[in-house]
């Protein structure tokens, strides 16, 4: 059996490589063919010509032999050759024989007759078609010579005529690039320098300006030949309109300062913008913003698509180097982009108010081999025809120079605006024909700069104009086929300097309104911390309360602004406003950066109040008995008083523990949904500078590059609106319904018959009064539940502080005796607190027993005295209950000093969450968007935006959690280990 595979599959193999040999071809150049083949470009090898026949010049089809006639030519071997006889040979086109005349005898070794003289052409034919006997020559007049085919005389180039009345250019004559110049007339010296072009710093004997620029710049200047200055002003365009004259006529042999000389034409007079005969090259008779800035533009540009004027319309006059006027063709995106992409891309740059950039690696080789050379005057087409009308575009080279000085690269007034120009030149940089050229020089950027039009609601803009910079390119470029950067983009402007001062005055009026509630805050801050005077501490609390307020300020405004352009921008149909460009958006994002920096200096300055406050739990519960314990011998018995159990202070500071970074919003909620509609919905996407407002992008289709401020308008729009949403479910149903975690705490304190005191300032801060209706808390479940019974069933007095009060919740104002009284006992509870108190671990030593003693002892009496305080039960030291006035809660400051006496103020019931992340939910909410923003502004990716946007508030949280976390266990004497 394996036998027989073995065979089947040496059969399959065989007709495998039978097939595979019949269609594989050996490649063979066309260079190996010799005179008697020709290469076939079918078969790609060499294949003999017919009998009598031979290859022609190129190698790629046969002709007859001289001596031989065509009788039939099918190509190559279907052609056949018939011998003419003696003394004959084939006729010019080959199809008949001819005998030869006696001045141009036959030869015998080739075959032919002999050639005419050079200044004779070859007569086979009478002017009638009939076929001569003979062939004979006939000599030219002298004002005529032969043409190329040898056949036909043909006129003299009308220079040499004007100057020898013959075709003969001889001495004193001069005879340059085919053509005759008189003795005496304006021809520059041949000279190295003339021809030589510059390309960063070298420089290259250029053969184009070998061949033209001599003859072209005087004929231009003698006869203002069209042509001949065509030439000299393409000459001057790849020169990158560089000249270096002086005022005296051929001061330089520039051909940008030969063009201006020419274009003089009276010495001393301004050389004429628009000379007769020759290109416009300058603009020389205008400001600079005459030419930008005037209402030459009459279209009235639209956003809608349905109209014409929708689409910019732009047309270019073509020319060859040599001057030949190519005619005109109407711009698409190809034409003036060296980027290769889709027509639907390329040709997005025409769609009025569209910010457009496309930029790309191209190959080096294709700029020498893929492009022909052409320059171009570009013009913008206005009306329908048969009324249309060209607006000239001027164009700024950026590599113009001027003295050694780039001016097109500083001050606009200081501009030279040219009009003609090209995208790739690999011509003037050859040194000699059919030679790779040394340099190539490219437009390696185009931008085309569209403003609108001051004080327009039509849509008219200002004249626009190209701004183009050229590199060049060595031929190791070529040789290496290395990868080179190309861009073309459209940038749109307007002027701002209106809607900017409104902005600005919004920023003034409300910097000052945030400049007088720092000063608020900072005035409520000195009466609360007890001082009198302004200090320096006063005034860094004054810059720190105003970084806050500032920061929101800025955010506000420039918020408002970007939304409001966004909104008005792509519901326009007339334009009247266009999205800020780049350098326009910077002052946006120098604002929004300082915005940020802001709020985190006010961040950083609510977490260390946060973790510094000073927090005490006053535990109610009186012991319940005594119980006997045995003495030093059995006989002895004493009686000890029963402990109040720890337990329901550790409950409570567990709880305070957790909600310390509570917060209104689901942070992992608040990013995914956010980014569910920026990245899913496509909310992104209304982001592009362009009229465009859709939720998809088609991949075919130009992706606009997203405006900043309409990034951030729409960014922070969804994220405020989702946290927005977010803490009204939170506060009118999740609270309402199912759990609010700062009342059910309060509700705790009171089942724990565990009061909080706050101290958030020196004497400033709230009270939770969380006694027990019952006066006993630490008991068992039964008794527990029966006095939340009684307490439901209104048998037992109300909770609050006062007498048939519900008011648990209070904002305090601290005499300062109480203030001082409480440090001085409150001194060995933080400065000899023992490591188990704050999270350490081991066994205490002596001294640390010691130390906890006194700690403990510290804490009875605290307890003790804050317990008596609100008891009313110290003579120095009371306490008043009030409501603040309106204005005073409006304000959040006290209108009287404080406090010789202590005043408690009723509260909304959870007054004391400013020293939690619960009540400081807009601040927070305020800086996630900024670093959301700003995280998106530096990596352009929402995603990434609100990965670390969630990371960085969840470690905001956990250093919140962590700092509280120690200050309570420092605060209240609670174990840190048992805060979990």
């Amino acid at each position: 059996m394996a036998g027989y595979l073995t065979m089947l599959f040496v059969c399959f193999y065989i007709i495998f490589v039978c097939v595979v040999a019949q269609y594989k071809e050996a490649y063979i150049s066309p260079s190996l063919c010799d005179e008697s083949q020709f290469y076939d470009i079918t078969k790609l090898s060499c294949v003999k010509c017919s009998e009598n026949a031979t290859r022609t010049e190129d190698g790629f089809s046969c002709m007859c032999k001289s001596g031989f006639q065509m009788v039939e030519n099918f190509g190559n071997i279907n052609l056949q050759c018939k011998y003419c006889g003696e003394e004959k040979t084939h006729t010019l086109e080959s199809w008949n024989c001819i005998g030869c005349a006696s001045e141009i005898p036959y030869v015998e070794l080739e075959q032919t007759c002999s050639p005419c003289a050079p200044d004779a052409i070859t007569v086979e034919r009478g002017v009638n078609g009939v076929l001569e006997e003979n062939r004979t020559c006939v000599k030219c007049e002298e004002d005529t010579h032969p043409d190329e085919t040898g056949t036909k005389c043909v006129r003299c180039h009308e220079s040499y005529i004007n100057a020898t009345k013959t075709c003969a250019c001889s001495d004193p004559n001069h005879e340059v690039n085919g053509m005759c110049f008189a003795e005496g007339n304006p021809v520059l010296a041949d000279t190295p320098s003339l021809y030589q072009v510059s390309y960063g710093g070298k420089t290259v004997n250029s053969q184009f300006m070998r061949q033209h620029y001599r003859g072209s710049t005087a004929m231009c200047r003698l006869s203002k030949n069209v042509t001949a200055c065509q030439v000299l002003g393409n000459s001057c365009v790849v020169m990158q309109y560089i000249h270096s004259l002086t005022g005296k006529r051929q001061a330089s042999t520039n051909p940008c300062a030969q063009y201006l000389d020419i274009s003089t034409p009276v010495s001393g007079k301004k050389p004429d913008e628009r000379p007769e005969s020759m290109p416009w090259l300058y603009y020389l008779d205008k400001t600079v913003s005459s030419i930008i800035s005037n209402d030459e533009v009459k279209t009235e540009f639209s956003f809608q698509s349905s109209d014409i004027d929708s689409q910019f319309r732009f047309r270019i006059a073509r020319y060859t180097l040599v001057g030949t006027f190519l005619g005109f063709e109407d711009v698409e995106g190809r034409t003036l982009q060296l980027c290769v992409a889709g027509d639907q891309k390329l040709n997005a740059f025409l769609t009025f108010g569209t910010k457009y950039k496309e930029e790309c690696s191209i190959s080096a080789r294709d700029l020498w081999d893929g492009h022909d050379m052409e320059l171009w005057d570009l013009f913008l087409v206005q009306g329908e025809e048969p009324n249309e009308s060209l607006l000239p575009v001027s164009v700024l080279v950026l590599n113009y120079e001027q003295n050694g000085e780039k001016v097109n690269q500083g001050n606009a007034e200081d501009w030279q605006l040219t009009r003609r120009f090209y995208l790739v030149d690999n011509v003037v940089g050859k040194t000699d024909s059919g030679s790779v050229a040394s340099f190539v020089r490219y437009a390696k950027q185009i931008q085309l700069v569209i403003k609108l039009r001051d004080n327009t609601a039509l849509g008219q803009i200002n004249p626009p104009y190209l701004v183009i910079e050229y590199a060049d390119l060595p031929k190791k470029s070529y040789t290496d086929d290395v990868q080179i950067p190309a861009s073309f983009s459209v940038t749109y402007s307007m002027n701002r300097g209106k809607y900017n001062g409104d902005v600005e005055a919004a920023m003034i009026v409300l910097a000052g309104a945030a400049g007088l509630y720092a000063c608020l805050r900072t005035w409520g801050w000195s009466k609360r911390s007890g001082r009198i005077a302004i200090d320096f501490l006063t005034l860094i609390k004054l810059v720190v309360f105003a970084c806050g307020p500032v920061a929101t300020m800025f955010f506000v405004v420039q918020f408002g602004a970007a939304f409001w352009w966004l909104i008005v921008f792509k519901n326009q149909s007339k334009v009247m406003f266009i999205m800020p460009n780049d350098d326009e958006e910077f002052n946006f994002i120098i604002y929004m950066s300082c915005a940020f920096a802001l709020k985190c200096i006010d961040l950083v300055h609510l977490l260390v109040n946060q973790v510094t406050v000073d927090i005490f739990f006053i535990d109610w519960e009186k012991p319940r008995g005594k119980i006997n314990s045995p003495g030093p011998s059995e006989a002895e018995v004493s009686a000890k008083t029963i402990p109040v159990s720890i337990w329901r202070t550790y409950l409570v500071a567990n709880e305070w523990n957790e909600i310390q970074s509570v917060r209104k919003i689901n942070p992992i909620l608040q990013i995914v949904t956010a980014l569910f509609f920026l990245k899913v919905v496509g909310f992104e996407n209304l982001a592009t500078a362009d009229p465009n407002a859709n939720f998809r992008v088609n991949a075919a289709e130009y992706d606009c590059p997203d405006s900043r401020m309409g990034r951030f308008a729409i960014g922070a729009s969804v994220y405020l609106t989702v946290a927005v949403v977010q803490w009204a479910f939170f506060a009118f149903i999740y609270e309402r319904c199912l759990a609010d975690k700062i009342r059910q705490f309060v509700d705790l304190c009171s089942v724990s018959n565990v009061s909080v005191f706050i101290m958030q300032y020196q004497q400033w801060g709230y009270y939770i009064h969380g006694r027990s209706v019952s006066g006993v808390a630490d008991t068992d479940m039964l008794e527990i539940y029966q006095q939340l019974k009684r307490e439901e069933q209104s048998l037992r007095q109300t909770r609050g502080l006062l007498p048939n009060s519900d008011q648990q919740t209070f904002q305090m104002g601290l005499p300062k005796k109480l203030r001082a009284h409480y440090d001085r006992i409150l001194a060995p509870l933080t400065a000899n607190q023992p490591a188990q108190m704050i999270g350490g671990v081991g066994q205490a030593s002596s001294a640390t027993d010691r130390r906890f003693e006194q700690c403990i002892q510290a804490y009875v009496t605290i307890n003790k005295f804050l317990s008596s305080f609100i008891d009313h039960a110290l003579k120095d030291l009371d306490y008043v209950t009030k409501d603040k006035l309106l204005l005073e809660n409006v304000l959040d400051v006290e209108l009287y000093d404080l406090f010789e006496s202590g005043i408690f103020f009723s509260d909304n019931g959870h007054s004391f969450d400013k020293v939690l992340f619960y009540g400081n939910e807009l601040t927070l909410i305020i800086f996630d968007v900024l670093l959301f923003c700003i995280i998106d502004f530096a990596a352009h990716d929402f995603v990434l935006a609100g990965i670390l946007t969630y990371l960085i508030t969840q470690g905001i949280a956990k250093l919140r959690d962590s700092g509280g976390r120690q200050n309570l266990a420092k605060k209240t004497l609670v174990d840190q280990r048992f805060l979990i």
